[in-house]
């Protein structure tokens, strides 16, 4: 599987074109810099990176999420993959995983970061590994492309997909033992992904995953009015990418906010928690989702709510 980085996309293409290192960063970057934004040892910020891809006549949206690849059957072996995770079809999707590890160059780094990444992360789902083993393989991964990410502000740079997968399940991670670490590390995510407005269906699916666990988060902080901000936003983002299950998770969420405020004596928000319940409750049918129907009827009862379902 031919995997290149951002640095070897630049490099690649500026080459195939004849046009020196002077002549493609004058005006956007010292030479210095492209050179080591060539060789994987710098990185720039994503108006630089557009600049130099435009530059080179190329989109920068197609290099800002995903790898390249010459075999085929590889990239549909990925895809694929991530949709089985998405569906928590762990089994399944490690077995398709170890498939596509027998086919990957491991001299590749963005090989070797993408076996380790995704490798920790379906070991840990099918109890193969500890959090703590989770956590360590996530930190090797991403630090074979960045190694010194928790010093870094990730807006001012440029990540691929795999990157930004990692990192949000480093963020993950801290919901264990450092909420606060998680929810500064998920904020960062959520604004680099909004900085750079990117209009991609894989890249929409990520923001609303991200921003479903930051407002989870943020509601298990007690952060209650940004958690149903942030909320809102990923339900809006879930519409507009039919992430289905995903939008139910945070509309959840919501409830369950809704029904805390209503058990410390909020009476005026039984309305609206009955209108959002009957909301998720036949957004449960269209999607498909009888555990959900489960969750929001004991949350009901829970909150002592009477709601008479036909």
């Amino acid at each position: 599987m031919e995997v290149y980085n951002m640095g070897e996309v630049i490099q690649k293409r500026r080459k195939s074109l004849g046009i020196t290192q002077e002549q493609l960063s004058e005006g956007i970057c010292s030479v210095q810099t492209l050179s080591r934004v060539e060789n994987g040892k710098n990185r720039i910020s994503w108006e630089k990176f557009k600049k130099l891809m435009e530059r080179l006549g190329m989109p920068s949206e197609k290099y800002s999420l995903v790898i390249e690849v010459d075999d085929i059957e590889s990239i549909e072996f990925e895809k694929e993959i991530f949709q089985l995770i998405n569906k928590q079809e762990y089994e399944n999707a490690y077995i398709l995983f170890h498939k596509l590890e027998k086919k990957l160059d491991k001299n590749e780094k963005s090989n070797q970061q993408y076996l380790l990444g995704i490798g920790a992360i379906l070991d840990y789902q099918l109890k193969k590994i500890s959090l703590q083993e989770k956590m360590k393989q996530l930190e090797d991964a991403i630090q074979i492309t960045i190694p010194c990410y928790e010093c870094r502000v990730l807006k001012n740079g440029v990540y691929t997909r795999i990157e930004i997968i990692i990192l949000y399940n480093i963020a993950l991670c801290f919901q264990e033992k450092d909420e606060k670490k998680g929810i500064r590390l998920l904020k960062e995510l959520e604004e680099y992904l909004e900085e750079i407005s990117i209009n991609n269906r894989e890249y929409k699916k990520l923001k609303v995953v991200i921003l479903y666990n930051l407002s989870h988060l943020l509601r298990q902080n007690g952060n209650y009015e940004e958690s149903k901000k942030v909320g809102n936003m990923g339900v809006n983002e879930g519409i507009s990418s039919t992430q289905g299950n995903i939008l139910l998770l945070e509309l959840y969420n919501q409830l369950y906010i809704l029904s805390s405020e209503i058990k410390n004596g909020d009476v005026e928000k039984v309305e609206e928690y009955k209108e959002l319940f009957f909301q998720i409750y036949y957004l449960s049918d269209i999607f498909e989702n009888s555990e959900m129907k489960v969750c929001i009827k004991r949350n009901c009862d829970e909150a002592n709510i009477k709601i008479d379902l036909i």
